[in-house]
């Protein structure tokens, strides 16, 4: 995902915001209308040429997302699906670390016993989510 900070992305010779770079960016048609723009930008801190799709939040309506991917073969829905599936993965650890106290709650220096603890506390987080569903 991309911040919009001060940042600028090269589209045709012109250097713009991230802000910019969504109003100039053409709208995707599709079947989702939750995929809003899709553009492929240079970037100085990149080697490569990337694509930048932006989504709609699932929160707040009005407001978008920016994901950049650096592979051009890529559809627009498959980045974001893809986005989609590593930002499950980030929240499970985020909940891990915080909620059940991945890394605070046992310090081992036993390998075996760091993957034991791991494993204790993934169990919990799959008993949680089991029972919330």
């Amino acid at each position: 995902m991309v911040k919009n900070d001060n940042k600028r992305y090269l589209v045709n010779r012109n250097h713009l915001s991230l802000t910019e770079l969504y109003e100039a960016a053409p709208r995707v048609k599709g079947k989702s209308s939750n995929i809003l723009r899709s553009i492929r930008t240079n970037c100085p801190w990149f080697s490569s040429p990337h694509c930048i799709c932006s989504t709609r939040q699932r929160s707040k309506k009005k407001e978008w997302l920016a994901i950049l991917s650096t592979d051009l073969a890529l559809s627009v829905e498959e980045v974001i699906r893809i986005y989609s599936i590593r930002w499950d993965i980030e929240v499970f650890f985020s909940c891990t670390k915080s909620l059940l106290r991945l890394q605070k709650e046992f310090q081992g220096l036993s390998y075996d016993f760091l993957v034991s603890h791991t494993t204790i506390v993934f169990t919990r987080y799959v008993l949680l989510a089991w029972q919330h569903r």
